[in-house]
């Protein structure tokens, strides 16, 4: 159903919206939000199928919309599906936002949105322009000051 699981051995270059394993029997694996639906477990007739005995079979799912965002469904797993420090309760539906880690049992992926340079750049851009803005700021506040004294 169009699921990449690889090893990344590529640089930064803009990607679609995935999870990338970080916890020992997952590092290095990606799960690209490819499809609409991608069906997460340990059973034979899931799209990304995670090895390990506290997975479910059906256990989660991953969900693109038409828009680009993503989420993700816990389908009622024995050992849950957490989003950062919130586990999700059966068939909750949890939106995720770049840098989110996500949980399968004890399996880790964190989500990457496929922008994450650009975010970072746009985050940067903005920082920078605050900084500037409070420059300008204090140096008119000096100006004043220095003038008044005057």
């Amino acid at each position: 159903m169009g699921v990449t699981a690889q090893t990344n051995t590529h640089g930064p270059s803009r990607k679609p919206p995935h999870l990338i394993g970080w916890t020992p029997d997952v590092r290095g694996k990606i799960l690209e939000f490819s499809g609409e639906r991608i069906l997460v477990g340990s059973g034979s007739a899931v799209n990304f199928r995670i090895g390990d005995s506290l997975v479910s079979r059906r256990h989660a799912e991953l969900l693109r919309q038409s828009d680009g965002r993503c989420g993700v469904k816990d389908l009622g797993s024995r050992n849950g599906t957490r989003v950062n420090d919130k586990k999700l309760l059966p068939e909750q539906l949890v939106e995720l936002r770049h840098g989110d880690f996500v949980f399968f049992a004890q399996q880790g992926f964190r989500f990457d949105n496929g922008a994450g340079l650009l975010t970072n750049r746009k985050l940067a851009w903005w920082c920078l322009a605050l900084v500037v803005a409070l420059l300008a700021v204090l140096a008119t506040v000096g100006l004043l000051h220095a003038h008044v004294k005057n």
